[in-house]
């Protein structure tokens, strides 16, 4: 999903300090009008803390969730590397910007909304993974859109699982920068298809973590 692009910024953006409400899972805190937003993001940040606990890689770094009514660049959710801040439109602001022709035109808003909060949340978890290249975009997003989509309620999978059949094998090449430039809803059917085909997900996303697994390759 080119929309959930992670922000690979070399500054540090100025924010206006705002307060903050830290979630019962003591790892994230969200800068939310609406307490109800609040309650939702600590929801959704609880379920991706819970897959990476499982995975026996939890997060150790605080990460603060700021919402806003609109992003650069028609994006949905930024996160900003190195300083553990991430930026996620609103549910109603999520709402005018989505595509309603695309592969997530049938998950409601609001699940879409916590979507994107896992989504970036993956993006903190991999930020300071080592990379052998200028960037690995690729292996990032990889990450991101895998444990996003394997986080959906199961009836909102189903449509996703339907484009990409289980016996349809997805190799490595169906994995890069340039797929994910130019068919962002291609590279995350593709990223989700092969992720769930590996033998040990747990392991094979903590290799990604460590390093050991990267996507992405030289480019000249």
């Amino acid at each position: 999903m080119k929309k959930l692009v992670i922000l690979m910024a070399a500054w540090v953006i100025p924010f206006t300090a705002t307060a903050q409400d830290m979630c019962p899972n003591g790892i994230v805190s969200v800068d939310a009008d609406d307490p109800a937003l609040l309650q939702r993001v600590c929801a959704a940040s609880d379920r991706a803390l819970a897959l990476f606990s499982d995975c026996d890689a939890p997060f150790s770094t605080p990460v603060t969730i700021h919402m806003r009514d609109s992003l650069q660049d028609g994006c949905m959710g930024l996160y900003h590397c190195g300083i553990s801040m991430i930026e996620v439109l609103t549910p109603d602001a999520l709402a005018r910007i989505r595509n309603p022709d695309g592969i997530f035109a049938h998950i409601p808003v609001n699940d879409l909304f916590d979507s994107v909060v896992v989504h970036e949340l993956t993006h903190a978890r991999y930020d300071g993974t080592p990379c052998p290249y200028d960037s690995c975009l690729a292996t990032a997003e990889y990450l991101a859109h895998s444990v996003q989509l394997s986080t959906l309620p199961a009836p909102f999978q189903a449509p996703l699982s339907a484009r990409r059949p289980e016996d349809k094998k997805i190799n490595r090449d169906s994995i890069s920068t340039v797929m994910y430039m130019f068919a962002p809803e291609l590279f995350a059917l593709n990223a989700w298809s092969h992720f769930k085909q590996r033998p040990d997900q747990c392991l094979y996303l903590r290799q990604i973590l460590d390093g050991a697994i990267v996507f992405d390759h030289f480019m000249p």
